[in-house]
């Protein structure tokens, strides 16, 4: 009797270390609670820049009290507002958990990356190796799973989605800005008209974003 053929690059001890890697970060995450592990400075530092947002977007006038650029303000302050019954911790969990969500689809449905199979072992054996809280209480997470989408869509020449994840990058933490030259030596020059397209249309995407929300002084002060 002839048995089904399994998928090209099936690989069932894959299989299984995704999801035990994935069973192990769920477990983590359960542990964002009020005086649970994964609760720390950096996260109520967070909270505090939300806060400071909605009152500011509310009242139409205010100081924005961040250190951060305009994107990981605009997270923070969509953690806060969960219409669901979670604390902020909880909420910061979810908001984790649809980020990765989002990238893995992105991964799987627009670039057909293999890279799909690895992001989750390698970020629970990056937990085990820095502790769970560097990586899960900063946002530097929603930074890194920015750089992996860059990298697959310059791999693949989709140069539009490079500029474009390569702004979003940058807004999240000014750091990424540091990469231009490498991006842009690594782009073909016939190719890179393309780059600065995506680039361009994400800010004006980001910019409209922050009008529709803080307004434009707000936005362009948060971005100092």
């Amino acid at each position: 009797m002839s048995h089904p053929s399994k998928p090209a690059g099936y690989n069932p001890l894959l299989l299984v270390f995704n999801c035990g890697s994935l069973l192990f970060i769920l477990l983590l995450f359960l542990q964002f609670q009020e005086h649970g592990l994964l609760i720390s400075s950096d996260l109520r530092d967070h909270r505090q820049v939300a806060l400071n947002m909605i009152t500011v977007e509310e009242t139409g006038h205010g100081t924005i009290r961040s250190g951060y650029p305009f994107m990981a303000n605009a997270f923070f302050e969509a953690v806060a507002k969960n219409p669901l019954p979670f604390t902020f911790a909880q909420s910061w969990a979810m908001g984790l958990l649809l980020a990765l969500i989002a990238t893995m689809l992105i991964l799987n449905k627009v670039f057909r990356s293999p890279d799909i199979l690895r992001i989750i072992p390698s970020i629970a054996i990056t937990a085990i190796l820095i502790h769970p809280v560097l990586l899960f209480c900063r946002f530097d997470l929603l930074v890194m799973l920015t750089l992996l989408l860059l990298w697959n869509a310059q791999e693949r020449k989709m140069y539009r989605w490079s500029g474009a994840l390569f702004v979003l990058a940058v807004f999240l933490k000014f750091l990424p800005i540091f990469l231009a030259p490498l991006l842009w030596f690594a782009t073909p020059r016939a190719s890179r008209i393309r780059t600065i397209e995506g680039g361009i249309l994400s800010l004006i995407i980001i910019t409209l974003l922050a009008s529709a929300t803080i307004g434009l002084p707000a936005f362009v002060q948060s971005t100092d």
